[in-house]
């Protein structure tokens, strides 16, 4: 028997339905065989009568089984009694059941049982049992699948809208686009198990279709798009091999985005992150060998000229210490104050928190005057960048980043040049070099770990634009205060100022960012600053009056 023979609209699914509307119950054989023979007797031969619905419901009204062609066609015979092998096992309780059952078991055949009490259709496909429903009850569960697509499709939707914003401001996560992935696999999933539900309509199932097809409408163009993006190459060759390992996900697996993420590796929109790591690399390489090179091997760029060279004590390893547990948790404290307290003197410290107090002030104010002036020509938090425009603001960014790397280095290479002696020779400085690298490739592979979330916790900051000036403002800043004299400061100091101000301006500019939510945003940075300068205080004054008191 065909697959479509029952369905809604089909004349053997409106004979078997007459039949249970009258109750009047039936057995029917589709097909015939050697096998149906042996086990079959007596019965009227009907070779030549022409299958209709309503000849099937009348014939019905006779005791014993109607075979039918294999084709439903024709009737072949009414009034027909079976006896199959007792032996047969059967799940089924009423003596027409049981006998269908063992018939299609032992004839290899289909056939159809309709009960004359409650009219239940089962349709037994030798080991196989199935129970018709009526297309009210179908149609129904189909309406309530429709919904949830349709959710779906809008969450979609939403997702990708979400992607292509942050494609134009070159700020997208795997997580963006493991949404766009997983939603879009759902949706069709949950498409393909509404078609097969559908097809139990028969004539009924057009509507349906149509309406699942606008649903789905372009969702696996969009996936091929954002899978030919974002797939990393080395993995795979081509769009297929991904949706085909996407496709053998469970839904469990599915609806983890862990799970889902493992076979697209951590890549960002324009640049992975080795090609960024080896960059940095590049303008490190340059910033150590530059300072090296002119100034008689010191690294620090003349920093440490009122910081002598000390024999390196345990105690010099409680300040590193103590700012990777703080880094850890996502304190910005300042490096500067941490390091250099457990080598400098209290003056020189001294000179160090006011240069560096100096140094978050003029931040604040100068942000605050360049994103006024900003803020009157964009608005950094609803103005996209125009597609004619992202290419030069890429460019830019990279050419800010260059900068502003090689100005901070020649700043805060000073806090593990303090370690160091003050002339290095050609072979250590090499060693550095490469554990620098080591160390930076593994800082862009975590995406600048958790310290990072203070930055992206601003507005918009990780938005190529506003990443830009940021850039060049702060470079400029460093770039000043490295002229202004050789005592070092905090360089984190300085771009927590920078932030405080720039939040400051875009309040101010922008009625819908109000300072009630800027406050607690720049209070709690500060907070965290001044927590870390008091571990920097405890440290220089344990060392100073308690383990060595007549050091300096």
């Amino acid at each position: 028997m065909k697959n479509n023979q029952l369905i809604p609209g089909e004349p053997l699914r409106e004979g078997v339905d007459l039949i249970a509307d009258k109750k009047t119950g039936a057995l029917i054989v589709v097909g015939s065989s050697s096998k149906l023979d042996k086990i079959s007797s007596g019965g009227i031969n009907l070779s030549n009568c022409k299958f209709t619905p309503e000849m099937l419901c009348e014939l019905a009204k006779m005791d014993g089984a109607i075979i039918v062609d294999q084709n439903v066609d024709t009737i072949l015979k009414a009034n027909v009694h079976l006896n199959p092998s007792d032996l047969i096992e059967t799940s089924q309780t009423g003596t027409r059941h049981r006998t269908a059952q063992r018939v299609s078991v032992e004839t290899e055949l289909d056939v159809i049982a309709v009960s004359d009490e409650s009219g239940i259709i089962k349709v037994f496909s030798k080991d196989e049992v199935n129970e018709l429903e009526e297309s009210s009850i179908i149609l129904g569960r189909v309406n309530e699948s429709l919904q949830s697509i349709d959710r779906t499709r809008r969450r979609f939707d939403d997702a990708v809208f979400e992607l292509g914003e942050l494609e134009i401001e070159n700020s997208i996560t795997n997580q963006q686009v493991l949404e766009v992935v997983q939603r879009g696999e759902l949706l069709g999933r949950l498409s393909e198990q509404v078609r097969n539900e559908a097809e139990n309509l028969g004539e009924d199932s057009g509507l349906v279709m149509i309406q699942i097809d606008s649903l789905e409408s372009g969702v696996r163009q969009t996936l091929d798009l954002v899978l030919k993006d974002h797939l990393p190459t080395r993995k795979f060759r081509n769009i297929s091999k991904a949706a085909d390992e996407i496709s053998n996900l469970t839904y469990e697996e599915l609806n983890s985005i862990q799970t889902l993420g493992t076979f697209i590796a951590s890549k960002k929109k324009w640049f992975a992150w080795y090609i960024l790591a080896g960059s940095a690399s590049l303008v490190m390489i340059f910033a150590l060998a530059w300072g090296w090179y002119n100034y008689d091997g010191d690294i620090s760029y003349g920093r440490l000229t009122r910081i002598p060279y000390q024999e390196i004590q345990w105690y010099h390893a409680v300040a590193p210490a103590i700012l990777l547990l703080l880094t850890r948790i996502g304190i910005p404290v300042s490096t500067t104050f941490l390091v250099l307290s457990a080598f400098a003197s209290t003056v020189v410290l001294e000179k160090v928190l006011m240069k560096s107090v100096i140094g978050y002030g003029l931040a604040a104010m100068i942000a605050y005057m360049v994103w006024i002036g900003v803020s009157y020509f964009i608005n950094e938090k609803f103005d996209k960048v125009q597609d004619k425009h992202r290419r030069p603001w890429v460019i830019a960014q990279w050419c800010t980043t260059g900068f502003l790397w090689y100005t901070w280095l020649s700043h805060d290479i000073a806090n593990i040049a303090v370690f160091l002696p003050r002339e290095l020779p050609l072979n250590l400085l090499i060693a550095i070099i490469a554990l620098l690298s080591v160390l930076l490739f593994y800082i862009f592979w975590d995406r600048g770990g958790r310290i990072q979330r203070v930055v992206y916790s601003k507005t918009g900051t990780r938005y190529t634009r506003s990443a830009t000036i940021i850039d060049f403002v702060y470079a400029v800043i460093l770039l000043y205060f490295k002229q202004y004299n050789d005592i070092p400061m905090s360089t984190t100091w300085v771009f927590v100022g920078l932030l405080c101000g720039r939040e400051l301006a875009i309040s101010t500019m922008n009625k819908d960012y109000k300072l009630r939510y800027v406050f607690p945003l720049i209070g709690k940075d500060f907070l965290k600053m001044i927590f870390g300068l008091t571990v920097s205080v405890g440290i220089v004054l344990s060392i100073h009056y308690v383990l060595i008191p007549n050091g300096f």
